[in-house]
């Protein structure tokens, strides 16, 4: 029993001691932070960077030396989020411990710039749809809502007439291109491809133009380039006969010299000479210069002095009528059907000739080894030669068929001269009936020392045109034209010769 008692006070002795024991006294611990910011490619420091903690403490901001000190952080895991202008954000775990400054170097990732997305080109000029421009002309565009700096620029033109098309502009900075090689009556499109090598390339809408309608002027004459010497085609018209408001245009390049432009009578090819090889050949090429075709190829135009050579047209625009020395031949204008037509007599050459539609005769020029002996003669259909201009002391010029077909209009050297270099002292022009034989002499205003040669009818017949050129062969030939009484002698072109008028 005793024991029982014993027991039953120690158990109870026990539990009052328990209940009167205190709770333990917990302290805090603290640790710090202190960290550096690098450029993760360079390593230079990163000042005025924010940071901040996770769980959240306060805000910190790093020095010049991209240094940043955080005390009395309690003891703990964090995540450290930095902020920097320039960086992609950055986070770093980190443990905190009791009593000590725990060191951490943090690199930070640059943030790649933002890259405008490239806006499509706008705004065009000339405006899409305008009509009627000059085959010379700039082609300009905007970039559109932008701010990159270097944007490279392909440039597309297209044409009814080539579909497949042609770059005119390519990698280039600048907003514009120049064209000068357009084709008159031409409608145009053209479309802007923009690049920065960094982004898909953007293509702008597709715009379109068109030029004028090729100008409907009436003279085709030569003019030899002021540097290089080489003849080329022109077409143009003056406006008051002194040389002033002058509009021409030129139809060929590139093709060595060109000579001898003539309209056909249907105004739609013009034909001239060209060298294809070392002889000289014809060709034909559409008003505006485009579709040059070479029309002889077996045989040659030959004959003595080829720049005095002149060819015709027959009067349905057909064919052409040119010469190998003694031989005249017919070919069509398309290449085919070269027949021989007529042949000088004896120990002379063909030098020029012009077709007329009444009863289908030509008139030529022949001539012997030297250049004043020369006649001028008809040929019939069958080509049958009938003399009209007997051989004379001087030099005649290649003739041409009134409009009526009923006289011959042609040039002859009045001074009878007959130097072996072919020199012409004063040539006059001259028409002559057909029928009767009289002449009507053209010149009687002509200034003393010069020449009056290459004279052609008019298009209308009312007047006459023709080169006229010094007699010693030094300064500029002109391009006029005189009423057929000799009268009103306008002055045309400039630095010109070898004029035709249709």
């Amino acid at each position: 029993m005793k024991s029982i008692y014993q027991l039953l006070l120690i158990v109870l002795l026990t539990g009052f001691l328990a209940a009167c024991q205190e709770d333990p006294i917990e302290v805090d611990a603290y640790g710090s932070l202190e960290g550096t910011l690098l450029d993760e490619e360079t390593f230079e420091p990163i000042p005025d960077a924010i940071i901040t903690t996770v769980p959240t403490t306060n805000v910190f901001i790093s020095d010049e030396q991209g240094r940043f000190f955080i005390d009395s952080l309690a003891a703990d895991n964090y995540t450290i989020r930095i902020k920097a202008d320039g960086y992609r954000e950055g986070l770093q775990n980190v443990e905190i411990e009791p009593d000590r400054t725990r060191q951490s170097t943090i690199l930070m990732i640059a943030q790649p710039e933002t890259v405008d997305a490239l806006s499509t080109p706008v705004e065009p000029q000339p405006q899409d749809g305008l009509e009627g421009l000059e085959v010379g002309l700039s082609l300009s565009w905007s970039p559109g809502n932008t701010t990159q700096d270097t944007i490279y620029y392909d440039v597309l033109l297209y044409s009814e007439h080539d579909p497949e098309g042609r770059v005119v502009a390519e990698a280039t900075t600048d907003t514009s291109v120049l064209l000068e090689d357009l084709n008159y009556g031409t409608t145009y499109f053209w479309q802007v491809r923009a690049d920065n090598g960094e982004q898909e390339p953007v293509f702008g809408p597709v715009w379109k133009f068109s030029t004028k309608i090729f100008p409907d002027y009436r003279y085709h004459y030569v003019r030899a380039d002021s540097i290089t010497g080489e003849l080329n085609v022109f077409t143009g018209q003056t406006g008051d006969f002194q040389g002033n408001s002058i509009e021409e245009i030129q139809l060929t390049s590139g093709m060595g010299d060109c000579w001898k432009p003539r309209m056909s009578p249907n105004r739609e090819k013009v034909a001239f000479l060209s060298f294809s090889g070392t002889a000289p050949h014809l060709f034909v090429m559409d008003r505006d210069g485009r579709n040059v075709r070479q029309v002889t190829n077996e045989i040659p135009v030959m004959s003595y002095e080829i720049e005095q050579i002149d060819y015709a047209w027959s009067p349905n625009s057909g064919q052409l009528l040119f010469m190998n020395f003694d031989r005249a031949y017919k070919i069509n204008a398309d290449g085919t059907g070269m027949e021989l037509f007529a042949q000088a007599p004896q120990n002379r050459a063909f030098t020029g000739f012009d077709w007329t539609a009444h009863s289908n005769h030509v008139a030529a020029r022949v001539r012997g080894n030297n250049h004043y002996e020369d006649e001028l003669y008809l040929i019939n259909p069958a080509g049958t030669m009938n003399m009209l201009v007997a051989d004379q002391p001087g030099t005649l010029g290649n003739p041409m068929f009134s409009v009526d077909g009923t006289a011959v209009l042609y040039t002859y050297d009045v001074s009878e001269s007959q130097n072996a270099n072919g020199r012409l002292i004063d040539a006059e022009i001259f028409i002559r009936s057909i029928s009767t034989g009289s002449t009507l002499n053209l010149s009687g205003q002509k200034a003393a020392g010069t020449n009056d040669v290459q004279a052609r009818y008019s298009s209308t017949g009312g007047r006459v045109i023709f080169t006229s050129m010094p007699n010693d062969g030094v300064g500029p030939s002109s391009i006029m034209s005189v009423k057929l009484d000799g009268t009103e002698r306008r002055f045309l072109f400039e630095d010109a010769s070898m004029a035709d008028m249709r």
